[in-house]
């Protein structure tokens, strides 16, 4: 089977009142991208559809949601395609898989022999599709419906390459969705693109009309000009998910600014207002909907959401405090990424850090790593001559963990955007990996003090030192793309122990 390799179950436990169908898949397709890119995209996507007058007139508008999600990635640096298809839908499918793009295809649930719309109703669903195995004809997928339990989490699954088609076809047919989509990394972010993103977040909140998206739906609806297909129970639960999508952007704007800002007080009440804020709109919802159902008359929406529009306020001001000190922490970021040598990738945690001569990674033990999101280091590309490459590290493990499970060493991503490394597992074993499964592993006798990786007659000569120097090949490949990025990455995970691990290069 051909799978793609950086594509994973989501570890998020929305509900599907809080995160649709449609979002799971792309904010799985974000994380495979960028580790934390789940979390900016649904904050970036909810905060668009709240904070942006839409009138929200059909949650199912593909085109809105297209349009938005299209943006959304963008941001994220990710190009969402949009590709017609007929007959050569599996010829699309797996030509992009070929190329390491995920691919998202609609359908409709009524197909689905065990979905619980199974010819009961029609039921636009996104499938994640993440490889394929020609012979067998079939799809590697990531969906939760076939699961009875644990249903907020999507999880790997097979279907027929024949059962694809039928629900594309079904979905093509009964809501218009006339594309396949698949999505391409067409920008490498620097770690400075997550405070960028949550200044773009923070900018939508303070500069949002307050007339929001719940005063607009509930006054268009009682005009009834624009709304009249619409009924108080479709509009009662536009409004409740809504105020769900409200709690999921709080949660993943504060948890994410949690990361930048030391200032406990705004973060505190931060929370406080957010919590307070969906109270006081379940509140005015509730008795919008009570007072149409009993008296079927108009109300006063801006009266009613009163006390809402007071807190939507505050949290505005609180809004332009966190942009004040995160405008001073991008820019300091900056300052110091010009200086220095390297780009860091993942390093929210401060795992690494750089004295005069060496990187260091500095593990604690409350902390887990896996190969997607590990803490990695590249050095500056025009200061690497790819095309005679020769990098040698010596590698340092300070009190090295007897039990639990690590690997380090050279990290390095090719034109085609594979991630691998090369280095050490638990002190006992030579790896290279791309993913969890190694490419090549031997077992070591002796200490590992040295890796080297060199580009010769074509290929990728990977080789080791022990502690006088000497340096052996071990693995020799020209079955791996020309490398653009290389520095140092680590990961740590199951039994955790604090370690620390010191890389040095040598000219």
């Amino acid at each position: 089977m051909i799978k793609i390799p950086f594509i994973y179950p989501n570890r998020d436990k929305y509900s599907a009142d809080q995160i649709t169908c449609l979002e799971k898949p792309l904010a799985i397709v974000s994380e495979g991208m960028k580790s934390q890119f789940s979390s900016y995209y649904y904050m970036l996507i909810k905060c668009f559809n709240l904070y942006r007058i839409n009138k929200m007139e059909n949650d199912r508008d593909l085109t809105h949601f297209n349009n938005l999600n299209s943006e959304v990635f963008r941001l994220l640096g990710i190009q969402l395609h949009f590709h017609s298809f007929d007959k050569n839908i599996d010829t699309l499918i797996r030509e992009k898989i070929k190329l390491k793009q995920p691919v998202l295809v609609f359908g409709n649930m009524r197909e689905l022999y065990y979905s619980n719309h199974y010819k009961k109703l029609d039921w636009i669903h996104l499938f994640l599709i993440n490889g394929y195995d020609e012979e067998r004809d079939i799809y590697s997928i990531l969906d939760n419906t076939q699961k009875k339990n644990e249903s907020h989490k999507l999880d790997e699954f097979i279907l027929t390459a024949e059962m694809m088609r039928t629900l594309a076809f079904s979905s093509k047919e009964t809501f218009g969705t006339t594309s396949v989509l698949s999505c391409e990394r067409v920008q490498q972010h620097s770690d400075s693109v997550y405070l960028e993103l949550l200044i773009l977040c923070l900018k939508e909140i303070q500069d949002a009309p307050v007339e929001n998206n719940e005063i607009v739906l509930m006054e268009f609806f009682q005009n009834g000009s624009e709304f009249h297909h619409m009924t108080v129970e479709s509009l009662g639960f536009q409004l409740i998910r809504m105020n769900n999508f409200k709690e999921v952007l709080f949660t993943e704007l504060i948890n994410q600014l949690k990361r930048y800002l030391s200032d406990s007080a705004i973060l505190t009440e931060l929370e406080h207002l957010a919590k307070k804020l969906i109270q006081q709109w379940q509140s005015a919802i509730n008795l919008f909907l009570v007072y149409y159902y009993r008296k079927g008359s108009t109300i006063d929406v801006r009266k009613l959401a009163g006390d809402a529009i007071e807190t939507e306020l505050s949290i505005k001001k609180l809004c332009s405090e966190s942009l004040s000190l995160l405008y001073f922490n991008l820019q300091q970021q900056r300052h110091d990424k010009s200086e220095s040598l390297w780009n860091e990738e993942n390093n929210q945690d401060l795992v690494i850090s750089l004295n005069d001569k060496s990187v260091v990674f500095q593990f604690e033990a409350d902390l887990e790593f896996d190969f997607a999101d590990c803490p990695k280091i590249f050095y500056k590309s025009p200061s690497v001559d790819f095309q005679n490459l020769l990098f040698k590290t010596k590698l340092t493990v300070h009190n090295p963990p007897r039990s639990a499970p690590f690997q380090a060493g050279i990290v390095f991503r090719t034109i085609d955007g594979e991630t691998y490394i090369w280095g050490v597992f638990k002190n006992e074993q030579l790896v290279l990996s791309k993913t969890m499964d190694p490419l090549f592993s031997a077992n070591i006798e002796s200490k590992v003090a040295f890796l080297q990786l060199k580009y010769e007659n074509h290929s990728y000569v990977f080789s080791y030192g022990d502690q006088n120097g000497v340096i052996r090949d071990a693995f020799k490949t020209d079955q791996i793309a020309e490398i653009d990025e290389i520095g140092f990455g680590s990961r740590n995970w199951g039994e955790l122990k604090p370690m620390k691990l010191e890389f040095t290069l040598v000219n």
